[in-house]
């Protein structure tokens, strides 16, 4: 049986912090790079492949229950 990796709460709200922040934005059809460099990396100081691993994680999560509140940017 393979071992899981046990992620936090925390790591779950950047998760949910950052994919709101990220659609909010690309619905304004800015490039990827832009949303992180404008909004993503001054709140939270991570790199551009952090931003897409964090999108990654936030598709492979169940975040059924934090979805449903919503965050407003």
């Amino acid at each position: 049986m393979m071992k899981q990796k046990l992620k936090g709460n925390s790591y779950k709200q950047r998760v949910i912090e950052v994919t709101a922040i990220f659609d909010a934005h690309a619905r304004e059809h800015l490039t990827n790079r832009e949303i992180w460099r404008q909004y993503l990396y001054p709140v939270y100081g991570f790199s551009e492949r952090t931003m897409y691993n964090l999108l990654k994680a936030g598709s492979y999560m169940d975040f059924k229950e934090e979805n449903n509140a919503k965050i407003e940017y």
